[in-house]
C-alpha cells in the first residue's frame, strides 16, 4: 500500500503524511465527538535526512496505535534550529474511529522519497501491512 502527500513546506507535507497514514486504515465516525484532542505531548525528531525524519514520524504514529490505542488524525510540525522537528500529534482513541483497513506494521524504505517538485514538497510512502 502506498500514498503520496504534499504541501507548500516540509512541515505541511509531513502533516499531510500523518493525515494520509490515518486515512489508510481509519475513518472518523460521524457522531464520534468533537474531533481530535488538542495536540498531545511533543515528539522530537533529531536532525536527519528528510526521508529518515518522515519514517521516524510515521513509525511513531503506528507505535501509538499499537501501544496506547491512540490514532493520530493530524499533526502540527515545526522545524527547529539545527534541522530537527518538533511534532504534536492530534489523537483520538481507537474506539472513536472505524477501522477500514489493516493497521500498517511499518514504513518501507523502498521507493520512499521526500522531494521538492513544482514549487511544493511531495512525499511518497509505501507501507507494510
Amino acid at each position: 500500500m502506498a500514498f503520496e502527500a504534499w504541501g507548500p513546506t516540509v512541515p505541511a507535507c509531513l502533516e499531510e503524511c500523518v493525515r494520509a497514514l490515518a486515512g489508510v486504515f481509519v475513518e472518523r465516525r460521524p457522531a464520534s465527538g468533537p474531533g481530535p484532542g488538542p495536540a498531545g505531548e511533543p515528539v522530537h525528531l533529531d536532525p536527519a535526512p528528510l526521508e529518515e525524519q518522515l519514517v521516524n514520524l510515521l513509525e511513531e504514529v503506528i507505535y501509538r496505535v499499537e501501544v496506547s490505542g491512540q490514532v493520530a488524525l493530524g499533526a502540527q510540525v515545526e522545524e527547529m534550529a539545527g534541522g530537527g522537528l518538533q511534532v504534536r500529534l492530534e489523537t483520538v482513541p481507537v474506539s472513536e474511529v472505524e477501522l477500514i483497513g489493516a493497521v500498517p506494521k511499518a514504513v518501507a524504505w523502498h521507493q520512499l522519497s521526500v522531494r521538492q517538485q513544482d514549487g511544493r514538497w511531495v512525499a511518497r510512502v509505501t507501507l507494510d501491512v
